[in-house]
């Protein structure tokens, strides 16, 4: 989608005041994307492998901010199944722990889908 010719990342972008981003387009018309006021280098993303069809990913790179570097990651984990989870979370932290990541510090963020009754009130 665009509008006046840019992206919808990029308007938002912006009107956020957050002109770099990164985005992995999955399924249909879903998209993982980090955006930061930062340069973003060394960008990458990477499907999560699942039993079930819905394509996850994990997406992000290094900000490059004057306080030094750091990694931002964002990513959704499946909805329905806790070991499906636990799988794509094995593969978020052997993701992070590649040599172009692995010794700085890292701001991982996204829906994380966690479906414990200890979650909810007994309301929910």
């Amino acid at each position: 989608n665009s509008f006046e010719g840019k992206s919808l990342l990029e308007k938002l972008g912006e009107f956020l005041g957050l002109k770099y981003f990164t985005f992995h387009n999955a399924w249909g018309s879903f998209c993982n994307s980090v955006s930061s006021k930062y340069p973003l280098s060394l960008t990458k993303s990477q499907i999560l492998i699942a039993d079930r069809g819905e394509e996850r990913v994990i997406v992000g790179g290094i900000a490059n901010s004057p306080f030094g570097k750091f990694g931002v990651f964002s990513t959704h984990l499946d909805h329905v199944d806790e070991d499906t989870r636990l799988s794509q979370l094995s593969q978020v932290k052997d993701f992070l722990n590649q040599s172009d990541y692995k010794d700085i510090p890292h701001l991982l963020i996204g829906d994380f889908n966690s479906v414990h009754s200890a979650d909810y009130s007994d309301f929910e």
